[in-house]
């Protein structure tokens, strides 16, 4: 059965809209009935445990476990990603679908898993975002959303925290996001960015959906390179990195990053996994994290260090360019002529000599000069000449006493 969550005159204010009733999913203890779903005395989201019968352990039969953890929210994923972390090693072993002949330490982690299923009916969600009594108008609401990476997971979650008239404040789980990483290697600075890209998926998402007004959606990183990557170009790194950079920009363009340590990050829970058992009582990963209930002034910033890029993510710049140099014959004192004239003539001379050699002994002999070579005389006109005056004195300082000579070359003509 499939029915969206409860308005919130019927059982409470700010429900988790989008939770939903399914396989494993159920709402208890139930008291009475409204628009055909039972309401709530504890207005809790619980799970279901429906065993799936196997006689071996294949990859198929782990399949079908896991998914039967019907998990809309991703409150479980701290748990659930261990199962889609052994899955993973499973097919880099290389085994079939019905292979029987599982490696000896996946199998042991598989059966631990699967024997923590038994506490699953013990895991409950508050069904709103605050308590009932608490007044609504005037309070302000913030999402938080954090992320995080290791070398088999990567992902974040989010918590809404409410502060009253009051100034009573108010944290609860909202949804939570996981991946396994990628067959390829990839750096761990690679991998906090995938789940920072997550995080930033999942404030798109939620600005999307909520019907609430969110005063501020900030996302937290225990990783100071990514920081650093966010606040810089995308232009400036190469493909995988910069591609990854634009777009959490884009995404959080209206959003703030902050920086969280590991030890008070919960989405460490998520890359490194937990116990079932561990997630049925207090815990910040279903709770969220106790420095939220405190000031905005006592919460975690960045250490006192100068943020630190990663060099090889860096895209190398090359530049290209020529360099012409003419040939030794044609360069000689302008000082030994004393006309304008002169020294148009003597240029053009040495260039035809270099570039038309063989034409020019013809000339010099008074032998004629085919009519395809006509260009030697045409393209030798007075502008290209007084260009080749200046290419071959290259340097800044003849530049200069050329060009004061020319003048006074000028005035004689």
């Amino acid at each position: 059965m499939i029915a969206s969550c409860i308005t919130q005159d019927l059982s409470g204010s700010l429900p988790k809209c989008g939770a939903i009733i399914g396989s494993s999913v159920a709402l208890k203890p139930f008291v009475g009935t409204s628009m055909g779903v039972q309401s709530v005395s504890t207005d809790t989201l619980a799970y279901k445990h429906r065993p799936v019968v196997y006689e071996t352990p294949t990859l198929r039969n782990i399949y079908k476990v896991l998914a039967t953890q019907y998990d809309p929210l991703g409150l479980l994923l701290p748990y659930t990603t261990r199962a889609k972390v052994i899955i993973r090693q499973l097919w880099n072993k290389q085994r079939g679908w019905d292979d029987p002949n599982l490696p000896p330490e996946l199998l042991q982690s598989w059966r631990v898993w699967e024997n923590e299923l038994q506490y699953l009916p013990s895991i409950t969600l508050p069904r709103t975002y605050v308590p009932p009594e608490v007044e609504k108008d005037g309070a302000i609401h913030e999402v938080h959303i954090f992320s995080d990476a290791s070398e088999q997971a990567y992902g974040a979650v989010a918590y809404m925290r409410t502060t009253d008239k009051g100034g009573q404040v108010y944290l609860s789980f909202m949804v939570a996001r996981s991946r396994v990483a990628p067959k390829r290697s990839h750096s761990i600075p690679r991998l906090e960015l995938c789940g920072a890209l997550v995080a930033a998926q999942l404030a798109r998402l939620l600005q999307r959906e909520l019907t609430l007004q969110i005063e501020t959606t900030v996302l937290w990183t225990d990783s100071s390179t990514v920081l650093t990557w966010l606040t810089s170009e995308s232009c400036h790194y190469k493909v995988f990195v910069g591609n990854r950079v634009a777009e959490i920009q884009e995404l959080t363009e209206k959003c703030s990053w902050r920086y969280v340590a590991s030890a008070s990050n919960p989405a460490d829970d998520l890359t490194r996994g937990k116990p079932l058992n561990v997630l049925t009582g207090t815990n910040r990963w279903s709770q969220g994290p106790p420095f939220l209930l405190q000031d905005s002034a006592t919460w975690p910033v960045m250490p006192r260090t100068d943020l630190t890029d990663d060099p090889t993510e860096i895209r190398k710049s090359a530049f290209c360019g020529a360099t012409a140099v003419p040939p030794q014959s044609i360069i000689f004192d302008s000082r030994n002529h004393e006309t304008w004239q002169e020294l148009l003539y003597i240029t053009a001379k040495r260039v035809q000599q270099e570039s038309f050699p063989n034409d020019y002994q013809h000339l010099e002999k008074g032998k004629p000069v085919s009519s395809d070579k006509h260009h030697m005389t045409q393209s030798l006109s007075a502008p290209v000449i007084v260009h080749y005056v200046y290419y071959i004195y290259s340097s800044v300082d003849e530049q200069r006493e050329l060009t004061a000579r020319l003048s006074s070359y000028k005035k004689k003509i």
